[in-house]
């Protein structure tokens, strides 16, 4: 390659410390000459540059570098050397309360450059703080019952005289329904039964239910195909409670599978009166039966999740590997779990499993619902708390959000529905017997003494 060094010198060269202007069709510029003193102006999108400099001249005593120009011509394999008269650094003139949002040097403002140099280069705690920053923006769609509020605004906005005051009739109301529709399972606020209040079909992602009927599959004997409709039911009981029992899982699951059992049994027995269709009839038991323990299963891996989440993540996240392990769990439930109740991310390049605050309130009221179907809508509070070893005051807050109401029992006395307890000792249990449901509404200004 060869290199020519030019005789004649080149304009001066311009120098733009916040970046080259880009996205920009053309860029007039001025260049003046008073008392030797060369100076260039210009203007971008409204903002003025402006440059000044003695030139070459004058400025040997000031400048310890000349400056020269390369054209580079990959053709020819040559590179041509233009020595310049001066360097002008063009400085944008920004005047006392002037607006210069409209100048945007190299397409982008400062907040988004910075953004863009730290997710490349900075180290992985400046990233975390750059991310802590966005998440702590207050927006339209995270403030709960910000829809009341933009339609006060836009009320008086519309209206003829401009110092009418705001009335807000129902914005703490509408924020708590936005807040229930957030930690609460999909609900029908018309329904006219319990059942259809909290559709089960909308509690189990389908992909989920799948994967709880297959473990639920490896739990009951593998000629339970081959038994007689009187005894799916009992074997099937048996075997789910007996894993438990080996697990050391909480004991509300086997109260949840001694009542689902029983009333079954006694569809089976009402049924089995000789009438024409009892077979149909039984095996339409069985499968609701079987689906009944599906959501015990359900109501199995949730305490399991919610356990790992207190136990694990109160502080901050946790490595998904480790994650992974502390379930305990078939990997695809884990995993399902993890998108429905938890944030994933990464931290040094390996996936991490967070839980915000809003996830573990989810978590608690699907566990509730999800328990209130598996009891046969009797969920022993008491047991339940005991287990999760958490205070009953602190679990009843929750059960009375999803709409529940909570009653006393005595213990091993009638539950109500001709039935008996599945609990002998005293205790609380949640049930839900009225709709359409009913919310708590906005508590109470406390008032003076």
């Amino acid at each position: 390659m060869s290199v020519k060094v030019s005789a004649a010198e080149t304009g001066p060269i311009l120098s733009f410390p916040g970046g080259v202007p880009q996205n920009v069709d053309e860029l007039s510029l001025s260049l003046g000459e008073k008392k030797r003193k060369r100076q260039i102006s210009g203007s971008l999108h409204g903002l003025a540059f402006k440059a000044q400099d003695n030139g070459e001249k004058d400025g040997k005593s000031q400048n310890v570098c000349k400056y020269a120009v390369a054209k580079v011509n990959t053709n020819t394999h040559t590179v041509e050397i233009m020595p310049t008269q001066a360097v002008f650094v063009m400085r944008p003139q920004v005047g006392k309360g002037e607006d210069f949002a409209p100048a945007r040097l190299s397409g982008m403002t400062p907040d988004e450059r910075r953004k863009s140099l730290t997710q490349e280069f900075g180290s992985s705690k400046k990233q975390r703080a750059v991310k802590q920053a966005a998440s702590n923006q207050i927006q339209d769609e995270t403030v709960q019952g910000a829809t009341a509020v933009e339609a006060a605004l836009q009320s008086v906005g519309t209206s003829a005289d401009g110092s009418q005051s705001i009335v807000l009739p129902d914005a703490a109301e509408q924020a708590l329904e936005q807040n229930r529709r957030i930690i609460l399972p999909s609900y029908d606020d018309k329904a006219t039964t319990a059942a259809e209040a909290y559709p089960r079909d909308r509690l189990l992602p389908s992909e989920l239910s799948d994967e709880l009927e297959s473990f639920y599959d490896t739990l009951v004997p593998e000629n339970i195909g081959d038994m007689k409709s009187k005894l799916v039911i009992p074997a099937s009981a048996e075997s789910v409670r007996n894993h438990f029992i080996n697990l050391g899982a909480p004991t509300v699951l086997s109260e949840c599978v001694n009542a689902l059992e029983r009333l079954h049994t006694d569809q089976l027995r009402s049924s089995s009166s000789g009438a024409e269709g009892s077979g149909v009839k039984k095996k339409t038991i069985n499968r609701q039966f079987r689906a009944d323990m599906v959501l015990v299963i359900y109501l199995h891996f949730l305490l399991r999740f919610q356990s790992v989440v207190m136990a694990k993540l109160n502080r901050g996240n946790l490595p998904k590997e480790d994650f992974l392990v502390a379930m305990a769990a078939p990997v695809a439930i884990t995993e399902s779990l993890c998108t429905k109740f938890a944030t994933m991310s990464k931290r040094g390049g390996k996936p991490v499993v967070s839980v915000p605050q809003t996830n573990k309130d989810r978590v608690l009221c699907y566990l509730l619902v999800v328990g209130m179907h598996a009891s046969n809508n009797h969920l022993n509070v008491t047991a339940l708390a005991k287990d999760m070893r958490v205070n009953e005051a602190f679990l009843v807050k929750y059960v009375r959000q999803t709409g529940m109401k909570l009653l006393k029992k005595r213990g091993g006395g009638d539950n109500g529905e001709g039935g008996q307890d599945t609990s002998p000792q005293p205790h609380t249990e949640a049930v839900l017997d009225k709709v359409p449901l009913v919310f708590p509404g906005p508590p109470r200004k406390q008032q003076g003494k």
